[in-house]
């Protein structure tokens, strides 16, 4: 999966939406902000478990800032997440894999 912006770690800022910062979508978790999810929690990790365990291939995943303000899939490479023009911008059904 190729995630806009995303870089090594959750650590950072991972894009720009409509004037917002937002960071690396990942599931919010309790205490400690540098936490590891666990399996259920990460949609990539329970996809990569599907695909090995049961066969089943990964296709797209919907992701979301930890706030929940904004969204969007992160597609199947080559594919790459594409925008329709329409608003809001942060509206995950903007946006398509193509």
């Amino acid at each position: 999966y190729m995630v806009p912006g995303m870089a090594h770690s959750s650590q950072g800022r991972a894009y720009t939406v409509g004037g917002k910062n937002n960071t690396v979508p990942m599931p919010a978790l309790p205490g400690n902000a540098n936490q590891t999810p666990r399996p259920e929690q990460d949609p990539l990790f329970s996809a990569l478990v599907a695909w090995v365990e049961q066969g089943q291939a990964p296709g797209e995943l919907q992701i979301r800032s930890r706030d929940g303000s904004v969204g969007y899939p992160i597609c199947v490479y080559p594919q790459k997440t594409t925008w329709n023009g329409q608003q809001p911008v942060t509206l995950a059904g903007n946006y398509r894999c193509q």
